[in-house]
This record gives C-alpha cells, structure tokens and sequence, in this order.
C-alpha cells in the first residue's frame, strides 16, 4: 500500500494511515526529484503488545503556545511504565489516564509530540527480537543465501477449511543483508498451481489468475517513476536465520472446480535483488511442493449456520421424507418494540443429490405462522400476516412461483421477514415463534407435488 507523504519547507514530511500489521511492519521511503532521480531507504517498526493515545488539543489554536497540558491514555500499568512526552515524565492512575504539565511545543508552526512508555525495569520491549515463528514451515532449496518457505494452516471442524498458507522467506547466510532485496507487487510475489494424483492441473479461479503475475523487468532504484514504483512494495531486510512472513492466501480461493481428493501444491516465491549499480534483478526461488488433501465439506453457510446454532440463534425443524428440513434463525441482536425480530429462513438438504426440482409457491401460500406470548396466548395477526398460510394450489406453477436449487449436503436461504409485519406485537416478552414452510418439489411425469415441511418452534425475547 502506498501512500503520498506532506513534506514541509524545512524538510521535515509527514504520511497518515500507514496500516500495521501484528509483529513487525516494514516501511520503504522513496524521494523523488525534479530530474527524476530517486533516494531509497528503508525502516521497520514494530507493534507492541499495549496502546498509548494522546488526547485531542482543543481548541487548537493552543498549539501555538509555547508549552501544554497534555492528557491521555494507556494501556501499560503505571507500576510497571513511565509515560514521557516531548522529555516530560507524566503522571498515570491506575485506569490508564495520564497528564504531562508543561509539555514544551516545538517551534516552526508544526506541534509535534513525542510520547514513549518506558519500562521501570529499564528492559524495552523494543530491545527485544522478533519472535521466532513456531509454525512447522516447509523450506525449499537455498539459493543466493535466502530460501522460501510454506505453512500450511491446519484446519478445524468448526469452519470451512479453505487450505489457508503462509509464506516465509529465511537469510541462512552468515551476515544480515538490510539493503539486497526488494518485495514485488502482491500479485507478483508468488505463483500458485495445484496438481492432482494424475498431474492434471486444476484450473485457476478469477482471483488465481490475477495472482503469479510476471515480475518487471529493468528497473532501476536510482530511477523510479510512479508506474515502476507500483511495481514494488518496498525493500525487505533480511536478519540472519530470521524468518519474515511475506504474504498468506487461501488456497481453495485460487482455484475452482476443486474436487476432494489428494493434490500437490507448488509453490514459487519471486523477489527483487538490488544490485550495486542499482538494478532490480528479478529472481525466482526454487519451488517447493507441499501435499494438499481436500475433504468433502458443507458450504460457508452451512457452517454460518451451525455458529447460529451454538449461540442459541438458529434451529431446524425435523427432517422430511424428502430429506428436506426448514430452521429459522432469530434474535441476531436484542430487539425492540418498535422494530420486531428479524427472521431468517433456510432450507437444508441432506441427500446427496443436487435438487434442481423444487419450487417456491407464490406470496401467501411459501408458509405459515404463529406467535404465542409466555402465557401461551396467541399473538393477533396483523392484515399481512392473515394472507400467509393460504391452501397449496396444485395449479400455482403456473402463477408468481420461484424456481429454488439446492445443492447436496448444502441450505440456501429462502425467506427473510420482520415479526412486525405479520403481528401486533404490544409488550416486551419472551415468545415462542413457530414456522412452517411450503413448497413444491417437480415430480418425474413433469407434475407439480406440493410438500409442507414440519414446523419449527424457536423462542424469541423481544425488549
């Protein structure tokens, strides 16, 4: 991500909204002049594990005294840290509220104010190494003095696993090398393909082939003009036998039509070397080949819907006949009067066959509800809720009906509604909501069956 920076007169600049990733974040600075010549230098920093914020200066023409009160916050214990700001010890409570009096203002028109939580212990966190990754990575083959290297994150039961990796690059030389590589563009910093037990390769997805893009060729860092700088993404320095993630995906986003079954996965990590004359020689590193298997899984949804259900949010009904069952999913936030309960309804397929058959009936006849208060007193409809629950007509194919797939193993969402809009819901409670759902199902001689689901019960608070 690049960014434009503000530089005032006297050389000082400034660049706003630099993201930060978890660990260390690596900054590359270019400057340009009018001739077209470039100076390129580079700094790191790192995230720590707390926070320190400095409260706004209102109004802020008090920037043009020459000293401040200056407020703010933290998260660093006052027992443990000592805040500072522009050479001024503040004072801290126990909530993490501090204040420096008379904080000196730099002069020049720009106040800039330079706070530091330094530890009592006199160890610095920034003193410490980058933390070792204790990811079991696959290393390729060396060359140059660097290698690459895959992680390949193990999946859970509880989410889709969509084969996520991560890629590292490791200096095994004997020497830090701060100024010998440069990271390409995010599209160009590795190629992908994935091979199955036959070494048919399976074809690339719309994002897979905006990925293993080539990398440019004759740039120079002595001359960078805007369309060779989006080319690169910065210089990487490379401490000695210190990994450095360069970059993760999610393999299964790469590719498409992906059956389950046991696959290789390759893998080329691609760099910038920075030669002396200032030259960026583009470089492949050997490839590494990681084996991949690929379970049968439920879609995203469904496992959207299994969370739901963990957090008392979504139920099914009983399955039907035709291994075609209905849940309801309710309560997503604490409601209100005014605004009712939102009501989400799916529809699961449990055989392991694809259902191009099936037909949503017109407006009215698609289900029917009900409300009953903790007393067990139904709730009363309003007009649009007594047209819901008409008589199935056979003939209704014919008229205002929605053709509705359904993959094997897989739900697709087939009502969203509000309770307001069917009842007149008066006072906050705790209610049980019952919903039973319609449909047709395409019989083999082409004729229309109409099936209702059994009905699911869910219990929703209104407030």
């Amino acid at each position: 991500m690049q960014r434009d920076a503000e530089v005032e007169r006297n050389g000082r600049f400034w660049v706003d909204d630099l993201p930060l990733s978890e660990g260390r974040t690596y900054i590359t600075l270019i400057a340009n002049n009018a001739a077209g010549y470039t100076t390129v230098t580079n700094l790191s920093v790192r995230k720590g594990h707390g926070y320190l914020a400095m409260d706004p200066v209102v109004p802020p023409s008090r920037l043009w005294l020459p000293r401040l009160t200056i407020t703010g916050t933290s998260s660093y214990a006052p027992s443990n840290y000592t805040i500072w700001v522009n050479g001024v010890k503040a004072t801290m409570d126990t909530n993490g509220k501090w204040k420096a009096d008379n904080v000196p203002v730099a002069e020049g028109g720009v106040a800039s104010f330079d706070m530091k939580a330094v530890p009592n212990s006199g160890h610095d966190e920034e003193d410490e190494p980058d933390p070792y990754p204790t990811a079991p990575i696959t290393w390729g083959a060396a060359t140059n003095g660097i290698k690459w290297g895959v992680y390949l994150v193990p999946g859970d039961t509880n989410h889709m696993n969509r084969q996520h990796c991560e890629f590292y690059v490791v200096n095994i030389a004997q020497t830090n090398m701060n100024f010998l590589w440069m990271r390409p563009k995010p599209q160009c910093i590795y190629s992908l393909s994935l091979h199955d037990k036959n070494g048919e390769e399976a074809p690339k997805s719309y994002l897979g082939k905006e990925q293993g893009l080539p990398l440019a060729v004759e740039l120079d860092i002595r001359h960078l003009d805007s369309k060779a700088i989006e080319q690169i993404a910065g210089i990487l320095p490379l401490a000695t036998n210190a990994p450095v993630r360069m970059a993760s995906v999610d393999v299964m986003d790469q590719f498409s039509s992906v059956s389950p079954g046991d696959y290789l996965l390759q893998i080329t990590g691609r760099l910038y070397q920075i030669r002396k004359t200032g030259k960026l020689t583009p470089l492949e590193l050997p490839s590494i080949s990681v084996p991949l298997e690929i379970q049968e899984q439920p879609s995203e949804l469904v496992y959207h819907l299994r969370e739901l259900q963990t957090e008392g949010k979504f139920a099914w009904g009983e399955e039907a006949v035709n291994m075609l069952r209905a849940g309801v999913a309710h309560n997503f936030a604490p409601q209100q009067i005014a605004k009712g309960d939102a009501i989400e309804v799916f529809l699961m397929n449990s055989s392991t066959n694809d259902l191009h058959d099936l037909l949503l009936p017109a407006p009215g006849e698609q289900f029917d509800v009900s409300l009953y208060d903790a007393s067990g007193n139904e709730v009363p409809k309003t007009s649009l809720g007594e047209q819901q629950g008409k008589p199935l007509l056979m003939g209704a194919h014919a008229r205002g009906v929605t053709a509705l797939f359904i993959a094997a193993k897989d739900a697709a969402k087939c009502a969203e509604f509000n309770l307001n809009a069917y009842f007149e819901i008066k006072t906050p409670g705790n209610y049980r909501f019952t919903y039973q759902q319609r449909l047709f199902q395409i019989k083999a001689d082409g004729i229309p069956e109409g099936i209702t689901l059994p009905a699911v019960a869910v219990p929703i608070k209104i407030q």
